[in-house]
């Protein structure tokens, strides 16, 4: 059986053929083939802006001497966002400012909190909200030398 799949994305034509090879017969294989162009497609016009090592001491965590003697941590972001704009304009306004993501890791980082896990998903919700609508963001926390016992150089949370 010969199959034809024809779709059109950002005016883009593509056609997709299966000349009976059986590389559709699993269910999602047409959905997953699609997705993946998708993906390809938005990495094109998609750019990655990240902030790497910020530092900040701060007193997360659960025990009562990590919120009395605070500890160093290190925050690496990275948001996926459109950045045509700024590409062709050279225009700050049309770009996502760096200044006001890590003003936003800050602010975020002075509010103790338990677990490293919400306080990362604090800050990407945080970045989310004054990101480019479709935007992806990925945070990285490190915390150096958590007390756990033996030598450490640092615990992670990646959301």
């Amino acid at each position: 059986m010969i199959f034809w799949l024809q779709f059109t994305i950002y005016n883009l034509r593509f056609t997709i053929w299966d000349l009976g090879l059986g590389a559709w017969n699993l269910g999602l294989g047409i959905w997953n083939f699609i997705s993946n162009f998708i993906l390809k497609i938005n990495n094109i016009i998609m750019g990655t802006i990240s902030l790497e090592g910020m530092e900040f001491y701060s007193f997360h965590g659960c025990s009562e001497d990590e919120k009395k003697t605070g500890t160093w941590f290190t925050i690496d972001l990275f948001v996926d966002c459109d950045t045509s704009e700024a590409e062709d304009s050279d225009n700050i306004s049309k770009a996502l400012n760096y200044q006001d993501l890590y003003n936003v890791v800050k602010d975020e980082m002075k509010k103790t909190s338990n677990l490293l896990e919400n306080v990362a998903s604090r800050i990407k919700k945080s970045v989310l909200s004054i990101s480019p609508k479709g935007s992806k963001v990925t945070v990285k926390i490190l915390k150096m030398n958590p007390p756990l016992g033996g030598k450490l150089r640092a615990a992670s949370v990646k959301i």
